[in-house]
């Protein structure tokens, strides 16, 4: 995702929903733009999946508790390290959609 997004607090609901599959693990978080800094914040990790698969992750919680963020940037990302011996790493993401409702 290019662009950020502004996102309701004080416990309005948000959602992101995606489709994907992977034969490596991976994450997705959230940068968090505040008046004086930028935090990345994990939110969730994908384990591998050989089939496509639709999840809804509740991010309500998570984006509730940053009262003073001005906006959001999604990020996925994963990382090789140490004795991994995965040669060929895919993961595949699609249709994704964050959605709230203003409450």
């Amino acid at each position: 995702m290019n662009s950020n997004v502004v996102l309701p607090g004080g416990g309005s609901t948000v959602y992101l929903e995606m489709d994907y599959k992977n034969n490596f693990p991976f994450v997705m978080g959230v940068y968090v733009n505040n008046p004086t800094s930028v935090v990345q914040k994990q939110l969730f990790q994908f384990n591998n999946s050989e089939e496509w698969n639709k999840i809804y992750i509740n991010m309500t919680d998570y984006i509730s508790e940053e009262g003073s963020a001005i906006d959001f940037k999604l990020f996925f990302g994963a990382i090789k390290v140490g004795a991994d011996t995965t040669e060929d790493v895919k993961i595949f993401i699609d249709n994704i959609k964050l959605v709230h409702v203003d409450e």
